[in-house]
């Protein structure tokens, strides 16, 4: 009889402990994919404005934007 109360409290305390641990899994889940979230609409809105701007600048801005670019990273070498 000990022993079979031995073994339900052990087998209580082994359940308590992967609940615990499942909790925090999930906790840690949510803030990942929340994170994960916020990079992708980071990502998708600068795409976004990058687009935009593109699509309103003329040939010939853009021709000088591209240039001026290329020095800027010729001159940071």
């Amino acid at each position: 009889t000990a022993i079979l109360a031995d073994g339900r409290a052990r087998l209580v305390k082994e359940v308590a402990e992967l609940e615990a641990k499942a909790a925090a899994d999930l906790v840690a889940a949510r803030g990942r994919s929340g994170e994960e979230l916020r990079g992708e609409i980071a990502r998708l809105s600068s795409a976004a404005t990058t687009s935009a701007v593109a699509a309103s600048l003329n040939e010939r801005a853009q021709q000088e934007l591209i240039e001026s670019f290329i020095k800027s990273v010729g001159a940071a070498k």
